[in-house]
């Protein structure tokens, strides 16, 4: 991936103890920033964002790949259809594909807590399975009078939370 180059103005204080920070662990002062930026960046939730209505901001933001994906879609419909058929009937690289979509899920910033908490009882379901400690023949996160079966109703919430603001206008728009 090609890099680019941005300035920021901060005062010498700063830059003198970053540079020193830098140093102590082990990183050029450019890696060190980068770094800085990105976990910020990753770690910023999109829904504290105060933005008025004429932002560009939230529509970039909102344009993402993940959520557009083809697997994405996928994954999704694969859930609704496990609510009805729960049988383990798939390839396992089908559930490779699904298990590192979800470890994805916990760097974007739509994805909180309550859905991610949802998004990981598959997650463990698959890993067990992928690694052999799964002998059964059905997934149980599917089960509705199982108590700590997926809670499709957090799936729904949230899939209507991606799509439309508070006033119904879209905020994620599909390719």
């Amino acid at each position: 991936m090609k890099s680019t180059v941005i300035n920021a103005r901060i005062s010498q204080t700063l830059k003198d103890d970053l540079e020193i920070l830098a140093i102590l662990k082990n990183l050029s002062f450019s890696q060190m920033t980068r770094i800085a930026l990105e976990e910020f960046y990753n770690n910023t939730p999109i829904d504290d964002i105060p933005i008025n209505k004429d932002s560009q901001i939230k529509p970039v933001l909102l344009e993402d790949n993940l959520l557009q994906s083809f697997e994405f879609t996928e994954l999704i419909f694969w859930i609704y259809d496990k609510r009805i058929d729960s049988s383990i009937n798939e390839i396992y690289e089908f559930y490779e594909q699904h298990l590192n979509l979800i470890n994805e899920m916990h760097k974007h910033p739509r994805f909180n807590k309550k859905i991610l908490t949802e998004f990981y009882k598959i997650r463990d379901e698959l890993k067990f399975r992928l690694e052999g400690k799964w002998h059964g023949d059905e997934f149980h996160f599917s089960d509705a009078y199982n108590m700590d079966g997926f809670d499709y109703e957090v799936l729904r919430n949230f899939m209507y939370a991606i799509r439309y603001d508070e006033n119904n206008n879209k905020n994620l728009f599909i390719k």
